[in-house]
């Protein structure tokens, strides 16, 4: 049996991953590529897909839809994958011009728009406060903060992992992420219920989604939701907490499988979570340019990976939350809250050597 799944935007490893999970089960999977070209540097594997189309940034959706017609024409497309939050808009457009299975585009066009989103929830009884920009930090919802990672399949829901978002404290930027989040079962337990409900008020259907959520002294409260499973390490932080991951799951959907039921399987076996996962960042609340990153050659644990992003030259410009991240630590312990010192001694060893311009400005 043979597939041919129409990727869209950044595709990162997925179609290799596809390939390669086709090859262990016995199937013929192919991918093809819709991108715009800034799309094309994050390429992983161009020999990954069977043909590229590159499509202007100003593109209509016609168009869209007419280039893709045109690969289904010469190769019959069987699933639609979008891995990552660009292209969403235009998958789900081909996939119901396609007449194949993916998020529609009134569910992606909703879950773009925070304020409609919020308004849906409230009409649903989910949710009883409006969207608002805050003029500052005391405007904001007071509680800590947390990332719901969930895999929805026909309108079920499953909640996979909670995750913990820690918060500069000055500029509220995320400095750290944990995985089990450190929640009592109650407190947990209420937070995967608001996840649950508002998912089914927004009508998601299927695929892997991921619920900002603050948790607030009168009970979670929802922030936003985003289609898809987390990137980068975030999301394979999911998968050495959990066992489960989101990425492989969203393309077994996309190849017709259904996998809410191994998933359930995982998280239900005996010892699950497998381990606790940490993420923090290092960086610079300061103007100059980078000059050095010291410290990054010390000895550390097998259990933590350190990387440095910043380069010598970097304008630390500053940035929306006035925190510009040089380097990062993730690490893996018996308990998250273990992982998470794990990795602050990793980026505490570091220091930056910044260069400060001399002028002093205009004068009066």
């Amino acid at each position: 049996m043979t597939e041919h799944v129409l990727v869209f935007g950044v595709g990162s490893d997925t179609p290799a991953r596809m390939r390669a999970f086709g090859e262990r089960t016995g199937q013929r999977v192919t991918a093809s590529l819709m991108c715009r070209p800034e799309h094309l540097a994050g390429i992983v594997d161009i020999g990954a897909y069977e043909r590229i189309v590159v499509v202007g940034r100003d593109a209509s959706d016609e168009e869209w839809i007419a280039l893709a017609r045109s690969v289904h024409t010469v190769d019959p497309v069987t699933g639609i994958g979008s891995f990552h939050d660009d292209c969403r808009p235009q998958a789900a457009v081909v996939a119901q011009v396609l007449g194949l299975d993916a998020c529609t585009p009134e569910l992606v066009e909703l879950l773009g728009d925070e304020h409609a989103t919020r308004e849906r929830l409230i009409r649903a009884g989910v949710e009883d406060a409006a969207a608002g920009e805050a003029e500052s930090v005391g405007g904001l919802p007071a509680g800590d903060r947390y990332r719901v990672a969930a895999l929805s399949e026909q309108g079920e829901h499953q909640v996979v992992a909670v995750v913990r978002t820690y918060l500069d404290p000055v500029g509220r930027g995320e400095v750290g992420h944990a995985v089990p989040a450190p929640l009592g079962s109650t407190a947990r337990a209420s937070v995967e219920r608001r996840v649950v409900a508002a998912l089914e008020a927004l009508g998601v259907e299927c695929g892997p989604t991921r619920t900002e959520v603050v948790l607030t002294g009168d009970g979670p409260r929802v922030l936003a939701v985003r289609l898809g499973a987390d990137g980068d390490e975030l999301g394979s932080m999911v998968t050495g907490a959990t066992g489960v991951d989101l990425v492989e799951s969203q393309f077994r959907q996309v190849l017709g499988e259904k996998v809410l039921p191994g998933i359930r399987a995982v998280l239900d076996a005996p010892g699950s979570p497998a381990r606790g996962e940490a993420l923090w960042f290092a960086g610079a609340r300061a103007r100059g340019t980078l000059v050095e990153v010291a410290g990054a050659d010390g000895e550390r644990p097998d259990a933590v990976t350190l990387r440095v992003v910043g380069v010598p030259g970097t304008d630390l410009a500053g940035s929306r939350d006035g925190f510009a991240r040089l380097a990062w630590a993730r690490a893996h312990a018996a308990t998250a809250e273990e992982a998470v010192a794990l990795a602050r001694e990793a980026v505490g060893g570091l220091s930056f050597v910044i260069r400060f311009p001399a002028s002093q400005g205009e004068l009066p």
